[in-house]
């Protein structure tokens, strides 16, 4: 019986990976800053962004793809003053492949995310007890896959548009997460 599981196991997988289903490996840099009626004078920050990514083809060219990051984020101001925020982020995106001939693959994308809070500090004092623990935002964005037969390498530039305030003060306070990020990855299982 348990061999039969593991076939049948394996066959499902094989099938899944015959149907479109990739996983990879993404990283790159992120320009933040925060924004919102209770910001002043926030200037971008450069932070890093790294994790996995799965993609799914649901058509000829539309795929979902999700990611789990770790994510830099935050503000700079005047003064060598900085806020420091580091999530977990999770995106859910619907890509758009825009047909061409070729290796080179254009596309647009999406989403929905979730930022799950890791860390804030605010000039080496820690405020995470002040900043709410999830983080809720959209990604839109655009890039391009190169095909190299056992895989593609991926690149894109995408804009993250926080949706909350991500302070967690009884007064209603209105700070939000923003930023641009530009990513390389690679993809398996294409």
């Amino acid at each position: 019986m348990k061999k039969l599981a593991i076939v049948l196991a394996l066959l499902l997988a094989t099938s899944v990976f015959a149907q479109g289903l990739a996983f990879g490996v993404k990283g790159g840099i992120n320009y933040a800053t925060l924004s919102g009626d209770d910001v002043t004078d926030a200037s971008y920050k450069l932070g890093f962004a790294a994790g996995a990514v799965a993609a799914f083809d649901v058509m000829d060219m539309l795929v979902i793809q999700g990611e789990v990051l770790y994510s830099m984020k935050g503000a700079a101001y005047e003064g060598d003053i900085s806020t420091d925020l580091t999530y977990i982020e999770i995106p859910v995106l619907l890509k758009y492949n825009i047909p061409m001939a070729g290796m080179i693959a254009p596309n647009l994308f999406i989403g929905p995310s979730l930022g799950i809070l890791l860390s804030a500090e605010s000039n080496d004092v820690d405020i995470k007890d002040n900043t709410k623990t999830t983080d809720f935002g959209i990604v839109v964005g655009a890039g391009v896959d190169f095909d190299l037969g056992t895989g593609k390498v991926t690149l894109d530039a995408r804009y993250n548009y926080g949706f909350s305030s991500i302070v967690d003060t009884p007064a209603d306070t209105d700070v939000k997460n923003g930023g641009i990020s530009v990513m390389v990855g690679y993809l398996f299982g294409i």
